[in-house]
């Protein structure tokens, strides 16, 4: 009885956990409904954190599931699509922000016309929408890692899944700094920035992902020679 509760204690991080995700993952909409020009940083941390989801989900699937066979011959294949997924889709907002970071600070010091051009678009940011974003998101990601903990305090022992939640925390405080120490009408610039920082993380743990599924699957390939 007591192992079932834990489990569903951990389903209920979980569910915390995806529902940060759809938080920063909608900002777009809630910029779009206001008329505003929509930030960028925000919703590529919930690309981000919807990698780490994958990672969660297969730890929840490693504690609940009697039989883990089934789920280590799938592992490999799947973890190494949603990687490739995750790498192309990140190398290309990578570039993408990056022209537009280029063209952002391109007109704003083209004084004046360049600069008037600049804040006619990109200078009223909706920092409070952001700021909302950003903290309901993270209470969420705090009761997903308190439900973590209280789930199996194995999970610390876990360093892979600890860095993935440290990396997650790290995305959310570095966009709120960035949202925060410039005056307003620069916030669309730095706000780019993190979301250029923030695509390259998911990068770099897409690549570390990538190499533990093509580990995963050579290590399912061999098993099922073996077998043979």
């Amino acid at each position: 009885m007591l192992s079932w509760i834990l489990k569903l204690v951990f389903w209920i991080g979980f569910a915390c956990f995806a529902l940060a995700v759809i938080t920063e993952a909608g900002l777009s909409f809630i910029f779009i409904e206001r008329g505003k020009p929509p930030g960028l940083a925000v919703p590529c941390l919930g690309m981000m954190d919807g990698l780490f989801l994958y990672v969660v989900l297969i730890a929840g699937l490693d504690l609940t599931l009697v039989r883990k066979e089934a789920l280590a011959r799938v592992y490999g294949i799947v973890s190494l699509i949603v990687a490739i997924l995750a790498i192309l889709g990140g190398i290309t907002l990578i570039f993408v922000d990056l022209a537009k970071l280029i063209l952002m600070v391109t007109l704003f010091v083209a004084v004046p016309f360049g600069t008037m051009a600049y804040i006619a678009v990109w200078g009223d940011f909706d920092t409070d929408a952001a700021a909302a974003a950003l903290g309901l998101s993270m209470v969420l990601k705090l009761a997903f890692s308190v439900c973590l903990l209280v789930a199996s305090p194995r999970f610390v022992k876990n360093i892979y899944l600890v860095l993935v939640t440290l990396t997650s925390f790290l995305g959310n405080m570095l966009i709120s700094f960035l949202h925060g120490f410039v005056p307003g009408v620069l916030v669309s610039i730095t706000d780019v920035v993190g979301a250029i920082v923030v695509a390259i993380l998911a990068v770099i743990w897409a690549l570390i992902f990538a190499v533990f599924a093509i580990r995963s699957v050579i290590a399912a390939l061999h098993r099922r020679t073996g077998e043979a």
